[in-house]
């Protein structure tokens, strides 16, 4: 074990030391992954334009070399679909790095250019299916071959359902079942091979991955039908609307089937009808008032899905209709030439590299037929389920309800076709790393082969069969073929003919094995040090080369990228792609660390509720108005990355708001990684263990840190002192030095957050003390007011609570608790139930009242009015507590104002307290 190794040993680093390496290993990592990711996407696009023009009689493709000394443009499919997928990958993540900002334009445009480029396939019209096969054929590796087959279904599942279902997704569907299904070396070898070499790990997993991961999308798009389905099911409960519960229920729910459909549309053919669906019920929820009657609009939510019911026929037929193509025309024309003797067989048999064993590969064909066959019948029967659907009143709650069931019904089967289809495949590449740690553990380094047993654990990892200790054991083994230098030696071939021709994977290929293997698992760090020596490795053999020869690109300075293994001269494009996938996956399992040191650090809230599951507090405003409804949005639109989200909020109001309740349900709603979401909060305690003097240096180190984790919300709680306002010639103190410094970190931090996913919440009680520079544009998006209960809130919360009380019980409830913190109100509405009289009520507001600071308590303080702030805007929001009349309301402003007449220091007319009570009044719609 090296120096730089040290501080994977468990208890030898403290999470300073720990948290300063990651981080200047991460920014270590994106300065070498930035050249050669800028240079693929130029290649790529550069040959998506040519595709987009016709260029040429075959599809326009990325060069294998780029060499200034000697041009090279040889044709490789593979290599182009691995350094697309490259660009695909980079695309995805584009948000992680600055440096590609500049080429969101290209990145956007790529997004359609590069699956289209390969569906649009001149082959594809070919009316021969022979000739039709070309589309998938590779210059070194044949016709159909797994490897290149595997890498264009890669791209086109992840292009999404539009490319994936089409007729070049079931063509390479049904090439790597055909692959998978073959038994040419005996009834018991079972795997995929290339050419006549015998069955691997590695290409059978690489025909697996992106079956399994589109079958992972089916699962997932079933999973989103019947969630939509639960939620529709509610909203026709609440859409009667008989309180106020039902109608905030009913509202809130219009949102929660919009954010499904946001979702759907990420894996559906045409996402913008998804989009354009979920903003019609957006904007049937948006102006839903506490009285709005809520019956009328459940049947306009109907009709707004049956309307995309009608799209999603229309959107499936048209794809499907090519997949049909391929299915029955193309498919079938594969069997007949391996059914029938002559020299069109023997001619698939010299493209497709195939062994003459034509029976074995006719049944092998022909079970691989089925199986897309059978897929495509049940994604038509769901064209058939949306075209025979009733329209207008005859399309009733209980067909809309069954409509969901039988669309998610369709995918389970899918799923479940697609499933058995590979099961033993999958059982195979899983008993394989049994075999191979039995290999390495007897140092038979003669027969073990790393990748054999990375891509095996792979596999057991993305179907669950596979413990974690098993995982560490077989990584541990896999390191000893790993070079100090940070290569790793050459493994067993994956393809070898006549002794002659062969293909072993690459250092790239292997770490990018290891490195997915390892992604999954936080605490397994044993492989840690040899994926950072693999970045070394490729920092030091980065090449660049001039593209002045290829005029294709005139406005890139120079190319880089790294050169093959086999010490051949230029940059080799796949060497280059696969290095550039490897890295992406590395920076995730970075982050991964300096999260687990946020985890050790700081205090992790472990399970949060969804901001629907709040009680509400602002009822009275229109929907698009209340608190819920905009940080419900915010978070799509956060997620959406659209350049009007918000990242950060000082959440203010006096105690027991639910300031953290909300903070705590936004956390649930910003980000989801690998399915957990990651929710932090931070005191002052956290800031001061150091004491004071160290209080800079820990406040350097947190922003650090949180500056580079990803997808997680952040809580700074109380944190008032940190902040406060600087007084004029107030006399010097330390946490009056600290605050400078402070301000500029969360401006740092704000300047991360949507690069890195990050949202992060300031709450305080005293929105006045805090130090005014913090709330301007740039450090923080938003200061929110989080009052208590309004009056029609609180009728909700009674009523979601105690259940159906009487009528004069509720009226003295709501009439009677104004200005009562949530949590309070809370624990009365606990005491209350059906049969509780109105004396009891009474009682129990008289004891309960004891319990909590009047409001006058916070707000009847001169001294919090001398500078105009936030504040006005809380005891506005916080007046609308007090009645659903307004002369009621207004009267808590005036009384306000009354008080502070004459007192020295407040400048009454600067507050216009009255005024910003019409103002957010009319905003909010209050009626």
């Amino acid at each position: 074990m090296t120096e730089n190794d040290r501080v994977f040993v468990p208890g030898t680093a403290s999470e300073y030391e720990r948290a300063d390496f990651w981080i200047e290993e991460l920014r270590r990592l994106d300065r070498v992954l930035e050249k050669p990711a800028l240079s693929l996407i130029h290649l790529a696009d550069e040959a998506a334009k040519r595709a987009i023009s016709g260029e040429g009689r075959t599809l326009a493709t990325v060069p294998t070399t780029i060499d200034e000394r000697l041009p090279r443009l040889a044709q490789s499919l593979a290599v182009h679909a691995v350094a697309t997928s490259a660009v695909q990958r980079l695309e995805a993540r584009r948000r992680r790095f600055p440096w590609l900002r500049d080429l969101y334009p290209v990145l956007a445009r790529l997004h359609e250019a590069l699956p289209a480029s390969f569906l649009e396939h001149p082959a594809l019209k070919s009316r021969d299916p022979l000739g039709m096969l070309d589309a998938l054929h590779d210059s070194a590796f044949g016709t159909l071959s797994p490897v290149t087959t595997s890498e264009v279904f890669w791209l086109l599942v992840r292009a999404g359902e539009k490319a994936a279902h089409g007729d070049l997704g079931f063509l390479a569907l049904f090439g790597l079942l055909w692959a998978l299904k073959r038994r040419l070396h005996g009834p018991f070898e079972l795997g995929a091979s290339l050419g006549s070499w015998r069955p691997t790990v590695a290409v059978t997993a690489r025909c697996l991955f992106p079956i399994l991961h589109l079958n992972g999308i089916v699962r997932s798009r079933a999973s989103l039908w019947l969630r939509a389905r639960d939620i529709s099911e509610d909203i026709e409960k609440y859409a009667r609307g008989r309180n106020q519960f039902e109608r905030w229920k009913f509202a809130s729910e219009l949102d929660r089937l919009s954010g499904v459909l946001h979702s759907l549309a990420v894996i559906s053919i045409k996402p913008q009808d998804f989009h354009d669906t979920a903003y019609k019920i957006t904007n049937i929820a948006s102006p839903l008032r506490p009285n709005s009657l809520t019956a009328p609009l459940a049947p306009r939510v109907r009709a707004a899905i049956r309307e995309l019911f009608a799209l999603l026929r229309d959107q499936n037929a048209a794809v499907l209709a090519k997949a049909e193509h391929a299915t029955s025309i193309v498919q079938k024309g594969i069997l007949g030439l391996l059914a029938t003797p002559g020299s069109r067989r023997e001619a698939l048999g010299e493209s497709c590299k195939l062994i003459p064993d034509w029976k074995a590969q006719y049944e092998a064909a022909e079970w691989a037929h089925e199986i897309c066959a059978d897929a495509l019948r049940e994604l038509q029967n769901a064209v058939g389920v949306c075209d025979r659907l009733p329209r207008g009143d005859d399309f009733t709650h209980a067909v809309m309800i069954d409509t969901f069931n039988r669309l998610a019904a369709i995918n389970d089967r899918v799923h479940t076709i697609l499933g058995d289809a590979i099961e033993t495949n999958v059982e195979w590449c899983v008993r394989g790393v049994t075999r191979e740690v039995a290999l390495a553990s007897a140092k038979n380094d003669t027969d073990f082969d790393a990748t054999e047993l990375l891509s095996g654990i792979v596999i057991a990892e993305r179907t669950d069969r596979i413990k974690r200790a098993l995982v560490n054991d077989a990584i541990r083994l896999s390191l000893r073929v790993a070079r100090d230098d940070g290569s790793w030696w050459s493994t067993q071939p994956v393809f070898l003919e006549k002794r002659v021709l062969g293909v072993w994977p690459s250092t790239p290929d292997v770490v990018l094995l290891l490195a997915t293997a390892v992604k999954p698992h936080p605490s397994i760090l044993c492989a840690d040090p040899y994926l950072l020596r693999f970045v070394g490795w490729l920092e030091g053999r980065i090449i660049s080369q001039d593209p002045a020869w290829w005029k294709r690109v005139p406005d890139v300075p120079a190319l880089w990228g790294w050169a093959s293994e086999a010490r051949e001269p230029g940059i080799d494009v796949y060497t280059t792609a696969q290095a550039v996938k490897a890295l992406l996956v590395i920076r995730g399992i970075i982050e991964d660390r300096l999260w687990s040191i946020c985890e050790e650090r700081f205090t992790v809230m472990p399970t949060l509720k969804g901001l629907p599951s709040v009680d509400p507090v602002d009822l009275g405003a229109r929907h698009e108005e209340r608190l819920q409804t905009q940080f419900v949005r915010n978070a799509a639109r956060a997620r959406l990355e659209e350049p009007n989200a918000d990242y950060s909020y000082i959440l203010h109001g006096p105690p027991g708001s639910s300031k953290s309740t909300l903070a705590y349900a936004i956390g649930r709603e910003m980000w989801r990684i690998d399915g957990t979401t990651r929710f932090i909060r931070i005191t002052p305690a956290d800031f001061t263990r150091r004491g004071e003097l160290g209080l800079d240096v820990e406040a350097r180190f947190i922003f650090r840190l949180l500056s580079c984790v990803r997808g997680v919300t952040v809580l700074f709680d109380e944190i008032d002192d940190l902040l406060r306002l600087r007084e004029i010639g107030a006399p010097p103190s330390f946490i009056r030095l600290v605050i400078p410094g402070m301000l500029n970190r969360l401006q740092d931090l704000r300047d991360a957050a949507s690069r890195q996913e990050i949202c992060f919440i300031l709450g305080t009680n005293y929105i006045d003390q805090i130090e005014p520079a913090l709330t301007r544009p740039g450090r923080i998006d938003a200061a929110i007011s989080i009052p208590y209960p309004d009056a029609w809130s609180r009728e909700c919360i009674l009523e979601r609570i105690a259940g159906t009380v009487t009528r004069e019980v509720k009226e003295f409830v709501v009439a009677n608790t104004p200005e009562w913190p949530w949590s309070t109100y809370r624990k009365l509405c606990d005491h209350l139930s059906a049969k509780s009289t109105l004396a009891q009520a009474e009682e129990f507001v008289r004891q309960l009242r004891l319990e909590f600071q009047p409001p006058d308590y916070y707000y009847f303080n001169e001294k919090r009015w001398m500078t105009t702030s936030p504040l006005v805007t809380e005891f506005v929001h916080g007046a609308f507590a007090m009645s659903k009349n307004a002369d009621d309301c207004r009267k808590r402003v005036r009384t306000l104002m009354h008080f502070l007449e004459g007192k020295d220091g407040v400048r009454l007319a600067d507050l216009s307290l009255l005024e910003k009570f019409e103002t957010e009044w009319r905003r909010e719609g209050r009626s």
